[in-house]
């Protein structure tokens, strides 16, 4: 399985972007959407031993009566079978850990730890289980969910610390990008429509302020990580044309190799 992550500030546009991209209108789309590769995956597993639940669980997502919920199924299923990934993604957890030593808020540092390694463990179960030829685009995957990649860890470790790392060796990553206040704007937009964003609903307008332009950075330097480890990055404004964009996302999405191993 090949990933492709969109990764941007909260706020950015990211989302909007991955659901045009993603849009079951356009034709020849050479990728599968998230939904996607989970159902596929339960379609594809072979089940070891007899696992009743499961046997049911891949009758129903072959009932016409369950399209609407064949992604809830496939969910169920792969949830229950056994996975111990971390060995997969060792460095990478390793680095977010120490980065999240300095949170005070312990109960914060362990939901972040928590997100990325469900979505880390979800990448991992996915590959076990998907062929090499697929291509599957995320919009929040475990790098949205990673702190604390810069590129002093260039220096500070060896490359066959992060090189053998699942989660650091996506076939791409899509950069969705905006100046600091463009995203503050957009930040307040949502926030007076109703959308409070976890991570900065409890913020004054001054700490959001504080929090987007902290937040712009971060994934610049993360950014400049995976490029510095070679991973193939497409920077996109996202505040220009969608259709451009979405133009542009495909292009390169279709000028990857991705019949070859960046380990």
């Amino acid at each position: 399985m090949k990933v492709i992550e969109l990764l941007g500030p909260s706020g950015v546009g990211k989302t909007f972007l991955y659901s045009r991209l993603v849009d079951k209108g356009i034709p020849n789309r050479p990728f599968l959407t998230a939904n996607e590769a989970h159902i596929n995956a339960a379609l594809n597993n072979r089940f070891k031993g007899i696992l009743n639940r499961n046997v049911l669980y891949k009758a129903l997502l072959k009932v016409p009566a369950f399209k609407d919920k064949r992604y809830g199924v496939s969910v169920k299923m792969l949830n229950s079978l056994e996975k111990d990934f971390v060995y997969q993604y060792k460095f990478s957890l390793s680095v977010l850990s120490e980065y999240l030593v300095k949170v005070e808020d312990r109960s914060l540092a362990h939901k972040r730890i928590r997100a990325f390694q469900k979505r880390a463990d979800n990448v991992c179960l996915l590959n076990n289980i998907l062929g090499q030829d697929e291509v599957v685009v995320l919009d929040e995957g475990p790098l949205h969910h990673h702190h604390g990649l810069t590129p002093e860890l260039l220096t500070k470790y060896p490359p066959d610390e992060w090189k053998n790392d699942t989660i650091l060796n996506p076939a791409a990553v899509i950069s969705c990008e905006l100046e600091p206040d463009e995203v503050f704007a957009r930040a307040l937009q949502r926030r007076r429509g109703g959308i409070n964003t976890f991570s900065h609903r409890s913020l004054t307008e001054t700490e959001l302020r504080e929090y987007v332009i902290r937040n712009v950075e971060e994934y610049k330097l993360k950014i400049d990580f995976l490029e510095g480890i070679g991973v193939p990055v497409l920077r996109i404004n996202t505040g220009g044309a969608i259709w451009g964009n979405v133009k542009d996302v495909r292009e390169f999405i279709a000028s990857i190799p991705l019949n070859v191993n960046r380990k």
